[in-house]
């Protein structure tokens, strides 16, 4: 082999290892960049599992806390619906005693109701009470605030108010009742 030869074999034995370096580079290169991006994740993901592996705990520790408030409530909102006379009673002396507070002579009376068969069905169980009494436009809207106010579950259904200027001698509106008011107290059965 003359060294024309050889000098030309080497040059591309040269330029052979040249190209097979650059890509042997780009390649290093380009794993070495996967593998601080994987190592970037995989820290974030360390990060998140010891974030996670308390939240676990912290987690069922609200849950619990969530169940007993909502366990209260419940409670709370079924005890808004007496159950027997005993518990009529009592609203019915809550009510007289708000009356009093507020110096009205209330006058209560239990009343009953047509109600639609069909318009039954969907109806809940409840108690239907008439007040009447002898007031002003700001009393009647305290007693309805108090009546609000009452740890029961009550829907006013009719309001009847007539103006106290009317009724002109004092006779007159110690007897008269220029407020009339239709609730429903619903009970459980």
């Amino acid at each position: 082999m003359d060294s024309a030869q050889f000098k030309s074999s080497l040059t591309g034995i040269l330029k052979t290892c040249c190209v097979l370096i650059g890509i042997s580079a780009f390649t290093v290169i380009v794993m070495g960049i996967s593998l601080v991006n994987e190592r970037k994740e995989n820290q974030k993901m360390v990060k998140f599992l010891e974030v996670a592996s308390t939240t676990g705990k912290n987690f069922e520790d609200s849950l619990s806390v969530y169940t007993e408030k909502a366990r209260n409530i419940s409670y709370y909102l079924l005890g808004l619906r007496p159950v027997n006379e005993s518990g009529f009673v009592k609203f019915i002396s809550e009510v007289e005693k708000i009356g009093q507070d507020l110096s009205l002579n209330i006058k209560i009376k239990t009343s009953e109701e047509t109600i639609d068969p069909k318009k039954k069905i969907s109806e809940m169980p409840h108690l239907l009470y008439k007040l009447s009494f002898f007031g002003s436009y700001t009393d009647l809207m305290q007693f309805l605030i108090k009546l609000e106010g009452m740890p029961y579950f009550i829907k006013v259904d009719n309001i009847s108010f007539q103006n106290p200027n009317t009724v002109e001698t004092a006779e007159l509106k110690e007897i008269a009742q220029n407020i009339n008011i239709s609730i429903k107290l619903y009970i459980k059965k």
